[in-house]
């Protein structure tokens, strides 16, 4: 009977060790803190309808910046929660303004600091970017950067910034538009033409372009010049080389 007694421990796991051949692992409530994983901190998802007034700071998640007038509030949920900036919001006389003028007005002051108001036009605003796409040859994802719609937001929250799509149909229809007045003076002026041609290199994508140019003098006496047409070259670098 001893013997039978011996062979049913040794058989048995012993307390506070794990069957190496049933690989049965500890629960969660006996592991040690340094075997659980890192809680994740989720990002707090603001619901109350004063939040559309200000921005929370990334650095410092207890404070919001009014997208008014600027000025910082205190917004700690431990300690007095939105109370501040809803007292804030109704005190705000850059926001009776705004919301005065139905939202079509932007704030804005001097070094003075005297506040002023300016007509919010904003299909002024997108075709002045789209403007700035073209003069300053920027690809078209320009408007989806990380850095240009922090700064929309920021400057001009009330403006709904468009996608790399929209950006591409309104830009080719300024072109065919800007293409059809550049015939219909032609024709109409009568005005000497002198054509020229270059290669040109788009500095985003490197790609070599063969561009005609138009110039001409206008009835200012000013010389005037547009690029009427221009081709891709794909062998401009090999003859370069060579």
């Amino acid at each position: 009977m001893s013997g039978c007694e011996d062979n049913i421990d040794d058989d048995q796991p012993r307390e506070g060790h794990e069957s190496q051949a049933g690989g049965k692992k500890r629960p969660a409530s006996e592991r040690s803190s340094t075997e659980l994983p890192p809680p994740t901190k989720k990002k707090q998802v603001h619901r109350a309808e004063v939040w559309q007034h200000f921005i929370q700071r990334e650095d410092d998640p207890s404070i919001a910046n009014c997208r008014y007038c600027g000025q910082d509030i205190g917004c700690d949920s431990k300690k007095s929660g939105t109370s501040a900036i809803k007292n804030h919001i109704y005190r705000c006389k850059l926001h009776e303004l705004f919301k005065s003028s139905g939202g079509q007005t932007i704030l804005g002051g001097d070094s003075s600091g005297v506040v002023t108001a300016v007509k919010y036009d904003a299909t002024l605003f997108r075709r002045s970017v789209n403007e700035m796409i073209v003069l300053n040859e920027l690809p078209f994802a320009f408007v989806e950067f990380e850095g240009f719609r922090r700064f929309c937001k920021n400057v001009l929250p009330m403006y709904t910034v468009h996608c790399r799509k929209t950006a591409t149909e309104v830009i080719f229809g300024m072109f065919l538009k800007e293409k059809e007045a550049l015939k219909h003076l032609f024709s109409s002026e009568q005005k000497r033409v002198s054509l020229t041609t270059d290669i040109w290199v788009a500095p985003t994508t490197s790609c070599s372009y063969m561009v005609v140019t138009a110039h001409w003098i206008d009835r200012n006496w000013s010389m005037q010049k547009r690029i009427i047409s221009f081709k891709p070259v794909t062998d401009h670098k090999e003859r370069n080389d060579s």
